[in-house]
């Protein structure tokens, strides 16, 4: 894929394994079992046990996808010390031509381990491995690698090099500068020891499993294979790191742009309460404005009706008409421009303009007539009517009204 060259190798990997020694008897497979974890740069063995203990790996080696790397020692495995030249490039076809002549390469998975100072060739019957592959502990584990035969300890030779002799569970290996120089079956009288690597305390039953756990975070073997199989279960153990690698950056990127999403939003969503807050307060003072306005309007044509503000004098007509006033006559009431009658109640204040209104108190109805023509006599006076006159008693109460119409 066009992503691999940008993913660092070290993320092709993960920091937890569980190494596994398939143990092959004339029993039938024993499993052994390591789970090994790098944290804050301290490597540890969380779990470690066998299947003569319990029928199947830890159950989180499945749920957390730990990957599996699986050991095979024991019956029917031959392990051969080859010589090869430094710098040699010799072709594993040739190699098992020269030291396998005679077996079908067809029937048997062949493996060449090359150390510093050799390389070991081990081979065993494809059946063998498949039924290791095919047990009830293995089902569902996410198997990484496959290595035959005890050579592979040699990966730890350097954390182990004050011991000349390493046992497992069933071989004798014998060091001699830090390189593998024989490998020899584990008899019954061979004394058992227990292995102190760097403060950890590792038994011989857990030393192969230790082995192959820490070459696989540490890549310190180069093993080459005569099938493609144990290639294949590499190649996709490293895609599916891959793709996992490319799905935590697409996801930590989709965190990272719905943060900065949330901050904005976060940001906009108090400026826009903000904004809403002032609209409120800038709507109530409109709609106060609004209202003065409305207010405004109506008194200012309440006042236009009533002509407070029109252009004849109201004072001089009312002095005019005053001085016309019979003594007989007492006046009640003097209104100019008054409300109209027939207003609706539910409508504005209707005014009658230039008209007044008059209403007072005389009994003598002669004198009200020569008042009236007084009243049409004067040249700012339109028209002159008498509205009411009655005969009546009670002073406080007019008996007459007049309406006059200015011109």
């Amino acid at each position: 894929m066009f992503w691999d060259k940008w993913i660092p190798s070290r993320f092709l990997k993960k920091t937890s394994v569980c190494g596994v020694e398939a143990v092959i008897t004339t029993e039938g497979i024993c499993f052994y079992y390591a789970v090994l974890k790098i944290q804050k740069g301290q490597l540890s063995i969380s779990h470690s046990g066998n299947s003569k203990q319990q029928e199947d790996l830890p159950a989180f080696v499945t749920k957390d996808k730990i990957p599996v790397v699986i050991n095979i020692s024991g019956k029917g495995i031959i392990t051969k010390k080859i010589n090869l030249e430094s710098g040699e490039n010799v072709q594993q076809e040739e190699i098992i031509a020269e030291h396998l002549p005679t077996i079908n390469q067809n029937d048997f998975y062949i493996q060449i381990n090359h150390l510093s100072a050799c390389a070991f060739i081990s081979i065993i019957r494809k059946e063998d491995i498949d039924n290791i592959l095919n047990s009830p502990s293995l089902q569902n584990k996410e198997i990484v690698d496959i290595i035959i035969g005890p050579s592979y300890i040699e990966t730890i030779g350097p954390i182990v090099s004050k011991f000349n002799l390493i046992q497992s569970n069933c071989y004798k290996i014998d060091f001699s500068n830090n390189a593998i120089d024989t490998i020899s079956p584990l008899s019954d009288t061979d004394k058992i020891f227990t292995y102190d690597i760097d403060g950890l305390e590792i038994k011989h039953t857990h030393l192969m499993t230790f082995a192959v756990g820490f070459n696989y975070l540490t890549e310190g073997a180069e093993i080459t294979n005569s099938n493609t199989k144990f290639e294949e279960l590499k190649n996709k153990h490293s895609e599916k790191n891959k793709l996992r690698v490319v799905s935590y950056s697409y996801i930590g990127f989709a965190a990272i742009i719905c943060l900065i999403n949330f901050l904005f939003f976060n940001y906009y969503f108090g400026l826009n309460n903000k904004l809403d807050t002032e609209l409120n307060i800038y709507q109530d003072k409109y709609d106060q404005i609004n209202d003065l306005l409305s207010n405004y309007e109506k008194k200012k044509q309440l006042i236009d009706q009533a002509g407070v503000m029109s252009g004849y004098p109201i004072a001089k007509f009312a002095d005019k008409i005053a001085g016309t006033i019979p003594k007989e006559v007492v006046l009640i009431e003097w209104v100019f421009n008054p409300m109209k009658k027939n207003a609706e109640e539910d409508s504005l204040l209707c005014f009658e303009k230039n008209n007044i209104s008059i209403k007072g108190n005389c009994n003598k109805s002669l004198i009200i007539n020569e008042w009236l023509n007084v009243l049409k006599s004067q040249n700012f006076i339109q028209d002159v009517n008498l509205e009411k006159f009655n005969f009546n008693t009670e002073s406080n109460l007019p008996n007459f009204e007049i309406n006059i119409i200015i011109k």
